[in-house]
Formats: structure tokens, sequence, C-alpha cells
């Protein structure tokens, strides 16, 4: 699960969706018909699950409408045994592993399909592949253990009942309607009422932890060593969809359940989050990655996503849980947050951004900076130029409209517009939807004029773009306090007058971080992402001659470089001219540094802890990142936490943990005068 630190956890349903492993061609509905749930897919399943031989066996009984195809492509190891179609056995046509099932006519058909074997093990580190092991089930909707068709989304309405040994319990998507255990077997029936993505199936050694809350059913299947752990999610749990259901609207499905997992993964599903057990304890865990996944129950999971319009879900959900944990924190916190989105997009390459309109899902941390980070900008901006209630009855709105809809960009507008009395908000949307890039803004005027009485303050601001409209705060420090007050920028220029009955210290324009834009010269120091998002970055490694730590080095880099590891060496003609990661042990690293133009260590880092890392500003070359450990060991121990702290300039490590961390500071910056 990359980015822990700094990234929701990340959802499979997008990647899965975008996934081609299995599909349906050419499904019509009846005729005369036209409600699209009346096109959906009915699966009536048995499965069978034998973790301890990795094998499953499952009859599937669907109901579907049309003149075309079903289609399965089986994952590797499970076989078809039969097929019928209205009680009929039928020789199906397979071409490139996928098996084709005509339906022979437009009538409404029941198509029964007996599948199963000895599941082959992939590599499931992505969190993609299905998984049949003594240590856990896992089985993701859309990953070639589900027939699928009649409708582009996949959604279907199902039955599944689950058949495991009583070692073991299952879990599925769904709401559970039947649980039984006796001495040899666990049973369990989860069903889904309304079109939804297919069921996903999870297995292993769990012990349920079961409350009921607002007549919800809310679980834990946690192992025994993380069953100390149980009462406080429900909490958390409880807590997060009594938030999300007062801001948004009633909560859609009937629980939610947490579910430990062996591979380590963070995915949420509707009505339910599978989490890595090693990571379950952590403190972010029960915090912001956890409130993003139950928001996910509404956004995407509640009103799914119109990909052709870009994904707008992981933003909100991002700017709701994320956020919105960060804003009830306090101010500063917030504030921080929304620093942090617009440093990480400061770092990013010009290459690398897209629109948001292109964003799907996260492949690498430059997806998030666009997807998730500024889509939450987005949401934020927008609340700022319709006020609390409007946003907030904007997104109720929303909500009321499209439940169990399939919805894009358009729609949110449309929604938003409605709540504002009909305002037009083409000149908000389209540029932030539909450009990339952000606008950067120039203080052109702060005048002050001291008069009998008072004094005026006359202000100008321009922006390098014309195509963005909107609400520029400015802050006005006094002696005793700060005036908040807000300029239009239109066509790229903003200008005002201010009367004031006190001379102020200082004017500054959005020194809050309200606006997503380009930050302004001493608002960006370097941090990791300057040098781990870029597509150039090269990387030199220093170490005391053992093999194995040079081997350590090189994988440490691969593991925290956004674009692949490209090694040099010290003496390499580009590296005045790419950013680079400079990666060794202490007694190795100084020369490099000296030859590098990225050196000494800082002071305040030196002989502190067994590992340092750092941001480089090197005169006239883009910057360096640094790495710094005491021995073989201590790099060793960066391998899983580095990586998660793209957004800081400087760490010491004592061991795997942090022990200090920070940004560099900075100075005032062209964006504020003072009035001395």
């Amino acid at each position: 699960m990359a980015g822990l630190e700094n990234q929701p956890m990340d959802r499979l349903m997008h990647l899965a969706r975008l996934a081609l492993v299995i599909g349906a061609l050419g499904l019509m509905p009846l005729t005369g018909t036209t409600a699209a749930a009346e096109e959906r897919l009915h699966h009536d399943i048995d499965l069978i699950i034998e973790p301890a031989s990795g094998q499953m066996s499952a009859t599937d009984r669907i109901d579907v409408a049309g003149h075309g195809h079903l289609a399965i492509k089986p994952a590797p190891g499970i076989a078809i045994d039969t097929i019928k179609v209205d009680g009929e056995a039928i020789a199906p046509t397979s071409e490139g592993g996928v098996t084709w099932i005509a339906l022979p006519s437009e009538e409404a058909h029941q198509v029964e399909i007996v599948y199963g074997g000895r599941l082959e093990q992939a590599d499931s580190r992505a969190g993609l592949s299905p998984m049949i092991t003594a240590d856990g089930v896992f089985l993701p909707y859309g990953i070639g253990w589900l027939a699928n068709g009649g409708s582009e989304d996949g959604q279907a309405t199902y039955v599944l009942n689950l058949d495991v040994p009583s070692a073991y319990k299952a879990v599925a998507t769904g709401s559970l309607v039947d649980e039984q255990e006796t001495e040899e077997r666990f049973r369990a029936t989860f069903e889904a009422r309304t079109p939804t993505e297919p069921p996903s199936v999870f297995v292993g050694d769990y012990l349920i932890t079961e409350r009921t809350h607002n007549d919800l059913r809310l679980r834990t299947y946690f192992p025994s060593d993380r069953q100390d752990l149980a009462t406080s999610y429900l909490d958390q749990v409880a807590g997060y969809i009594d938030r999300f259901s007062q801001e948004i609207g009633t909560y859609p499905y009937d629980g939610f359940s947490v579910i430990a997992s062996p591979l380590p993964v963070g995915l949420g599903f509707p009505g339910l989050t599978y989490v890595s057990s090693q990571i379950l304890h952590m403190p972010f865990m029960l915090t912001r990655s956890l409130a993003h996944e139950i928001a996910h129950n509404w956004w995407a999971n509640g009103v799914f996503v119109d990909y052709a319009e870009g994904n707008w879900a992981e933003g909100l959900t991002t700017y709701m849980a994320d956020y919105g944990l960060a804003e009830t924190e306090n101010a500063d916190a917030a504030w921080q947050m929304r620093l942090g989105w617009l440093r990480d997009f400061a770092a990013l390459p010009d290459d690398r951004d897209q629109p948001i309109t292109s964003f799907r899902s996260k492949g690498h941390d430059a997806d998030q900076v666009v997807g998730y980070n500024k889509v939450a900008m987005v949401f934020h901006m927008l609340k700022q130029e319709l006020g609390d209630d409007v946003f907030s009855t904007g997104l109720r709105e929303f909500w009321d409209r499209q439940k169990f809809k399939t919805a894009g960009w358009s729609d949110l507008q449309a929604s938003f517009e409605a709540a504002a009395g009909d305002r037009e908000l083409d000149a908000f949307f389209d540029p932030w939807l539909n450009r990339k890039g952000a606008p950067a803004l120039t203080l052109d005027q702060a005048d002050l004029q001291d008069h009998d009485g008072g004094h005026t303050l006359d202000l100008a601001i321009s922006s390098d773009s014309t195509d963005y409209e909107m609400l520029i705060p400015i802050q006005i420090e006094m002696a005793d306090d700060i005036r908040e007050k807000t300029v239009r920028l239109v066509d790229g220029q903003a200008e005002a007058t201010f009367d004031l009955t006190e001379k102020p210290l200082s004017i500054g324009v959005d020194q809050r971080h309200d606006l997503f834009r380009r930050l302004a010269a001493d608002e960006a120091p370097p941090i990791l992402r300057d040098v781990t998002l870029a597509a150039d970055t090269l990387t030199i490694v220093a170490v005391n001659g053992s093999p194995s730590a040079a081997e350590v080095a090189a994988q440490l880099a691969a593991r925290t470089l956004d674009t692949g590891l490209r090694l040099a060496e010290a003496d390499d003609d580009a590296i005045d001219s790419s950013p680079l990661m400079l990666i060794g042990t202490t007694d190795q690293l100084a020369p490099v540094l000296a030859a590098a133009g990225a050196g000494p260590i800082p002071p305040a880092l030196a002989g502190r802890g067994t590992a340092r890392s750092w941001v480089a500003a090197r005169s006239d070359a883009p910057p360096a990142l640094v790495v710094e450990a005491d021995d073989e060991a201590a790099l060793s121990a960066l391998l899983r936490p580095l990586p998660h702290y793209g957004r800081q300039s400087f760490l010491v490590f004592e061991g795997r943990k942090a022990i200090e961390k920070g940004v560099w500071p900075t100075g005032q910056n062209a964006l504020t005068k003072r009035f001395d």
C-alpha cells in the first residue's frame, strides 16, 4: 500500500474497473424495456472454498435478458465444467482465454455456470490478484472468478452463499442475511438488492466482534492477536458513519465491516474495508484512512463514478474525510494540509501534470497530486465561492439525485447550481476541470496613503492566466488583529481599495493558502517530492564496499522514486542538470556530496539517529535528495518508512522510526508587503 503516511488508502474498485480481465458485449434489454435496472444481471451463487488446498467450486445461476453474450475469463487454475442456458447444456465459444456464452433471444434467460479448481497463486502484492491460501482468501470482483455482462459498469444484484471449513470465517460485500456454524463448516449468505458492483469475498482465521449502531450491523473480522483493537475500530466506525450521514444523507448500506488482510493492502469496498493486519494498530488507520474508506460508501460506492468525465470521488472523499478531520482538529491543521497539497503540486513536473477530467485512478504519486489533492482544493474553493450553507445543500442535493446512479462532474455542477438558486457556474468549473496546471499570482501594487482620519490601501493583483475567475483572500495585519477581505480576480486582474482607520502593519495575498495556485518564491521550500516525482532523477550509490549494501541502497532508491531507478556515477556529466538521489553510508557519502554540490550535511542533522535524509538546494542545478545511513542495517531499516515522507524537507531516523521531520523554513514571500 503506497504512501501510508500522507495518502488515503488506494481503492481496488477503480483499478479493477480499468483492468481488462472480464467483460460482456452486446447485451440487449428485453423488447420494450428501457429502465437501466431491468438490464442488470442477477447472480445466485453457491461458492465452496477450501483454503488449505487452494480449491474452490462454484455454481452461478444468472438471470439476464438480451440477445448477445455473457463472458468470463477464469483466473489461472479455474476451469469451467458445464454451462446451461435455460436448462440446456451448450458448447460455448472460447478465444484468447475468454469464454463467450451466446444468448439465443431477447427474452429473459437463466444461465447456469459450474466451475472450479485450484487457484494458481499470482503476485498479490498489488492487491489485484485472487488468492486462496491457508493464510487467507481474497476474491475481488472482476478478477477472473465471476461472469459479467449486462451493463457497461458491470453492476448487478446478487445472492451469494459461502461455505468454508469451520476453522475459518467467510465474509463478502453485500448484506448479511444468514450465518450458520457447525463443527465442520461455516456458512454465510450475503445479498445485494439494488444494483452494485458484483461481490468480493474474504476468508480468514477470524474472530468476529459485532455491535449494533442505529440499526446498522458493525463488525470487525480480526485475528486473535488484533482483537484488542476491535472496540476502538467499532467506536470510530460508528462516529464516522454518524458524521457523514449528517453532512451528506442516510448511510446507504446496512452495516460496515473492517476485515484484516494477510496482504500488504488497504482497500475499500461497499460496506467494508480490507486492511493489512500489520498496520491496523497504526494511528493513521483509525483516523484518516478509516474515515476515508467510510466516506467512500457515499462517494463511489453510493454514487457511482462516470469515468468518462473523470474521477471526482477520490477528491471529494479526501476533502470531506481527510481534510474534514483536519479542519475539526483546528484551523492550523487544515491550513497545513492545504499547504502540503500546494507544495506537492509545486514538486510535480509539468510533463506529469494532467487535467482533472483525465484522472481515473491512482497509479503513481503524481496521480494523487491531481486526482486527490487538486480536486479536494477545487471543492474547497467552491465552498468559499458559494458559502458553507449553499455548498452543504449542493452536496445533499447531489446525493439525493444520484444515489445508486452513475454521475459525473456535470451532475455535480448541476446540483451546486440548483443549490445556488440556478446560478451559472461554468466560469468556475470549466477551467479547473479542463485545464492542467494552476495560475500564479503577483502582488503588483500595495500602496498605503495617509489622510486625515485614516488610511487608504490601494491593491492590485494579477495572474499569469486569464482563464480563472476566483475570490482571492486578503489578510491585512493590524496591531491587534488580522482583517480578512476578498477581491475577485476576473480576466487575470483584481483591484481593490480599502479604507482603514488604523495603519496596517502588512498585507498578504492568500497567506492561508485557500487557493489552488502555483506558490510564490519562498513559499515552496524543497521537499523530497521535488526529487522523487522528477522523471529524470539520477541515483548515485556510495556504500562501504559491501555488495549487499549496494543492493539495499538501490532497492531503497527504487522504492522511493516515483518514476524508476536510473543509476549514475559521481563523475557523470549529467549530474549538473538532473535532480539527484545520493544514497549511502556515512563513511562513503561525503566526497559524493561535495562533487555534486550538495554538501555538507546540515549541522542540525549531523551525527543524529542511525540515518538522516534531507533535500539540498544546489547552485544553478536541480535539488538533491540525500540519504545518509550509519551502516547497511540502518539503510535496510528505511526500506518501508522513507517512501512515505514525500512532503518533508528533512528527517532523522532511529531504526525504522522517524524521530524528527520537518520542512525547511521560509522567509517573507512575494505575495506580502510590510508597511514599516
